[in-house]
């Protein structure tokens, strides 16, 4: 059956915000960066909004998390701490888990 203009229009906003959030966080993240490392040097690549079940049961629905690549390994602690600290959206984020990824 066909989608009302409502759920469309709605879906459509929903996505919009997500990219906004997106964005200002990727901003804010190198603005943070680039004023403790007193560099103008880009280090985000990409950010992505996923949902996820927890593999060990202790939440039954799935829980929002944030997923950051960067172009440079050596920006990950950094990056973390920033996040953590609470100057980001005044919030503090709780980083689970740092992945380092070779490029053949």
């Amino acid at each position: 059956p066909p989608r009302s203009t409502h759920c469309i229009s709605s879906a459509a906003s929903d996505v919009y915000k997500r990219q906004v959030f997106i964005n200002e966080l990727k901003a804010s993240i190198e603005k943070a960066y680039a004023y403790l490392e007193e560099t103008k040097q880009l280090i985000i690549h990409s950010i992505e909004l996923a949902e996820k079940n927890d593999i060990y049961g202790y939440h039954k629905s799935p829980q929002k998390f944030v997923k950051i690549s960067l172009f440079n390994p050596e920006a990950i602690e950094r990056v973390a701490q920033i996040l953590a600290s609470g100057c980001i959206f005044e919030h503090k984020f709780d980083v689970y888990e740092v992945l380092f990824c070779e490029q053949a």
